[in-house]
């Protein structure tokens, strides 16, 4: 697994490029033109208090409901 970012943190980030890996926000917002992994363990997060949002096309891999493409 490559370096993975946020964890357990709270973030309003906008990021200009892409993202290998997200693992377990702890909340708020993450932007990004795309994100390669994305890791929420539900016994150790509230994946609700976390918006993800992807400005290229949304990958099929994304868990549904978790990245949402901007618009």
């Amino acid at each position: 697994m490559e370096n993975s970012t946020f964890e357990y943190s709270t973030a309003d980030a906008d990021i200009d490029g892409k993202i290998d890996s997200v693992m377990n926000p702890a909340g708020g917002i993450i932007r990004a033109d795309r994100i390669d992994e994305l890791i929420l363990e539900k016994d150790k997060v509230d994946t609700k208090a976390t918006k993800v949002i992807c400005r290229s096309r949304m990958d099929r891999k994304c868990p549904i409901g978790l990245c949402r493409q901007a618009g």
